[in-house]
């Protein structure tokens, strides 16, 4: 099968960048470089390249997905440059770095859970640091909402039964986040039978494979937090778990009854 990639026309070449045969990774990259317009460019094909010669492919095998609000939606419990630099620096670079670990490898399409539980099965610690770290921020960014209205139907009613009351619940996030050591996730699972828990994963420690199903997490890693509350790691967990809380994305977690999927390319 022929793989289709971008190619700068030689006769427009720049020594410095558009010598012939570079291979550029992104429209915009070559448009910026040559100062052209789309249809001077022109489509290639390269036929049974090898991994060493092939250029790398303009799709991302995981895809790394914009944040569900906007930067500054979240303050002043999370400011704007944390979530810029969070999401645009930490995340990025974990989905970065898996795509880079499986090109080229079986598993170059293969989902991001699968990544997951293939690394872990096999003890490739590098690659399910960072598939992991991938998969617990996109599924942190949709645990939060610029407004949190509080839980309602069978979502409250196992809170209840597993906590008391959604104070109680939050309460005990809040302390396990403060009472973890150094870095990890605290999350809100629900078993097979839907009884609720709070759980805690170390480092990059995933509750996306395994036995329980996730229905929201915190990040207790400093860098969620360290610009805007400092070292006060309590503060910042109590301004996200009172006020930003997405209880509808746990709703449809607890209601699906199966783990969350991330997004596809």
């Amino acid at each position: 099968m022929s793989e289709a990639f971008w190619q700068f026309p030689a006769r427009h070449g720049t020594p410095d960048a558009a010598r012939e045969g570079a291979w550029y990774t992104s429209e915009r990259e070559i448009y910026a470089k040559l100062q052209l317009e789309p249809a001077q460019c022109v489509y290639t094909y390269e036929h049974e390249t090898t991994k060493r010669d092939r250029p790398r492919s303009l799709k991302m095998a995981i895809a790394f997905p914009d944040l569900p609000y906007a930067h500054d939606a979240l303050s002043p419990a999370i400011g704007s440059e944390t979530l810029q630099t969070h999401h645009g620096k930490h995340h990025k670079a974990y989905v970065d770095k898996t795509n880079a670990a499986i090109e080229g490898t079986d598993l170059a399409d293969a989902s991001l859970e699968s990544i997951i539980a293939k690394a872990d099965e096999t003890g490739n610690a590098g690659l399910f640091n960072n598939s992991a770290q991938s998969w617990n921020h996109a599924f942190y960014w949709h645990s939060m909402a610029p407004t949190s209205e509080g839980p309602s139907g069978d979502l409250l009613d196992a809170i209840n039964a597993a906590f008391g009351s959604v104070d109680a619940l939050v309460e005990k996030l809040q302390s396990a986040g403060a009472g973890h050591f150094a870095s990890g996730w605290v999350w809100l699972a629900a078993d097979s039978d839907g009884k609720l828990s709070v759980e805690e994963t170390h480092d990059a420690g995933t509750l996306a494979i395994g036995g329980k199903n996730p229905l929201l997490t915190l990040d207790v890693w400093e860098h969620a937090y360290y610009l805007d509350h400092k070292n006060v790691r309590p503060d910042y967990l109590k301004a996200v778990s009172t006020g930003h809380i997405n209880w509808d994305f746990a709703a449809e977690n607890y209601k699906r009854g199966s783990i969350w999927s991330y997004p596809s390319a």
